[in-house]
């Protein structure tokens, strides 16, 4: 974890936000909730999905330790999208707090405010450099890679493909 992580984590903790346990397949937020989250994962890895309408799973972003997901705007607070956050790693520990909850604590801390518009930025970017991969390429939304093939697991894998 780098030091801007490392004090937002310390930024949460002292202003009375508490980390959550999950265990692999608990979800940490689903899209028949109010999408209105903003889920600081500390440690293990979480995979972003949404389910269609005929019940397709599209699994979206994985996610590796020490990264913001916002199920919602920060300005507006409104729902980006319709998204579940499932654990997948054997265990993880995860912040989370409503995005006006957010916006009230970072409204005095500048820093902290930077922090996660450069956590989000880093984020759209990837996000978007991964979609006109899988537009010119045809490829998967995620770094390919034949993990059973190449005898590593899929721990292993996950890990390559993350940030």
């Amino acid at each position: 974890m780098d030091a801007q992580a490392a004090d937002f984590k310390n930024f949460l903790e002292t202003n009375g936000i508490k980390p959550k346990k999950f265990k692999k397949k608990d979800i940490i937020f689903n899209q028949w909730d109010p999408q209105e989250y903003c889920v600081f994962l500390y440690d293990g890895i979480a995979k972003l999905t949404n389910i269609s309408e005929n019940g397709s799973i599209m699994n979206l972003q994985y996610y590796k330790g020490a990264f913001i997901i916002m199920s919602g705007s920060l300005d507006t607070g409104k729902p980006l999208g319709y998204y579940n956050l499932e654990v997948i790693s054997k265990t993880a520990t995860a912040y989370v707090l409503k995005i006006s909850d957010l916006k009230n604590l970072v409204s005095s801390d500048i820093t902290q405010l930077f922090y996660i518009i450069q956590a989000l930025q880093k984020q759209v970017s990837y996000s978007l450099a991964k979609f006109n991969d899988f537009s010119v390429n045809g490829k998967n939304s995620i770094k390919y890679y034949d993990y059973k093939k190449n005898r590593i697991s899929l721990h292993e894998w996950l890990e390559k493909s993350c940030f």
